[in-house]
């Protein structure tokens, strides 16, 4: 089974790629994760991995050849920006893109329900150069974001648009995978995507979406640490990702991230949170599809936010 994850970045893709890697695994099945296809990769013994050493010296044809030789499944990313900084020939993208459709078993599209979040999100990556969080200084750099740049915000809310119509003019069957609905039910979404019930449960002593939001409090210390029973399934969860890079089925130095942000601690991190918010909704009125009514909802804590 090979997996293919379509993103604009900053939907979660690196957490889906991640988790269904893991999952695949538990349930048996000989998986790697490459990350993403187009800034480098390799094969050692007839699995692809990744070599951000290379960049964007690989033509997209090099990379379908490397696919061709592959027998491992694999999980990896396609990110449309990259697609974009690489600046292919057309034909060329259309042939990666018609490969890509026949090579894979699954194709997952990654979105956001609250768009508005997303741009948020991204400003907030763009002023703090933490684009996840993996570690107690990553969170400390967000924190201190202050306001973010109007003008990026705006930017990639269109490239939002963009990365819509991409999906739908290059590729035919796909799974769409809400950011907002597998954070807070991984378990259950992976049971919808692959069939494979309760994996997380069974190996952790406890569902995933109870690790997620675990592993979201301790990081911002904001839960009692004293009591260790608690934390066992995190932890073995943590060890379990660790793990899978050592042996080289993740890449080295990017397990799954942390939840990053909600949207009661963008508002409370962004001073200039209430003039993207009104930008955003005049943008939102050009696109029938955008829901609007949505840009005050908080989905990790399920309130509104004032």
């Amino acid at each position: 089974m090979n997996v293919l994850v379509l993103t604009p970045d900053g939907v979660g893709s690196t957490v889906l790629q991640r988790i269904s890697t893991l999952a695949l695994h538990l349930d048996g099945l000989g998986v790697v994760n490459c990350h993403e296809l187009t800034n480098g990769i390799y094969l050692n013994d007839s699995k692809v991995l990744k070599d951000y050493s290379l960049e964007y010296t690989q033509s997209l044809d090099q990379i379908t050849k490397i696919l061709d030789k592959s027998r491992c499944s694999l999980v990896s990313r396609l990110a449309k920006y990259h697609i974009d900084n690489r600046r292919d020939q057309p034909q060329e993208q259309l042939d990666f893109y018609r490969y890509l459709n026949s090579y894979n078993t699954k194709i997952l599209v990654c979105r956001r329900k609250n768009l508005f979040e997303y741009a948020m999100s991204w400003s907030i990556r763009n002023k703090s150069n933490v684009f996840n969080i993996y570690h107690r200084k990553d969170r400390e750099a967000v924190n201190n974001v202050g306001s973010v740049d109007v003008e990026f915000f705006m930017k990639k809310c269109q490239e939002y648009v963009d990365y819509d119509n991409w999906i739908h003019d290059n590729f035919r069957e796909f799974n769409v995978v809400y950011y907002e609905d597998f954070a807070l039910d991984p378990d259950g979404k992976i049971k919808d995507i692959f069939g494979i019930e309760s994996i997380f449960e069974r190996t952790f002593g406890e569902p995933l979406s109870s690790i997620f939001k675990k592993e979201y409090l301790v990081s911002n210390r904001k839960i009692d640490l004293s009591k260790k029973q608690d934390f066992v399934s995190l932890l073995k969860y943590k060890q379990t990702m660790m793990l899978l890079e050592k042996r080289s089925i993740l890449p080295q130095g990017t397990a799954a991230p942390i939840k990053n942000t909600t949207l009661q601690d963008k508002k409370d991190i962004v001073s200039n949170y209430a003039e993207c918010r009104d930008s955003f909704i005049e943008f939102s009125r050009r696109y029938n599809w955008i829901d609007n009514t949505i840009v005050d909802y908080d989905f990790w804590n399920g309130v509104e936010i004032k």
